[in-house]
């Protein structure tokens, strides 16, 4: 199921699957984005919200636009 907005608590379900669609694990997408991998864990399950700076290094790191994210 897709998120269409995004909300403080809300998973983000796209940036699954977008990793995955890019065969990804959590870590492997942290060190292309420099985090570690909670954070990625953090974002996916809606603990924390990436700032757009993030939304953008996620974005090119998962060859996707930020729009795909949300």
């Amino acid at each position: 199921k897709k998120v269409n907005r995004m909300k403080n608590g809300t998973k983000m379900l796209n940036l699954m699957y977008q990793r995955k669609k890019a065969g990804l694990t959590q870590g492997e997408l942290a060190e292309k984005v420099g985090v570690k991998r909670l954070t990625i864990w953090a974002y996916e399950s809606g603990r924390r919200k990436p700032n757009q700076e993030m939304l953008e290094r996620l974005a090119v790191a998962l060859n996707c636009t930020v729009a795909d994210l949300l």
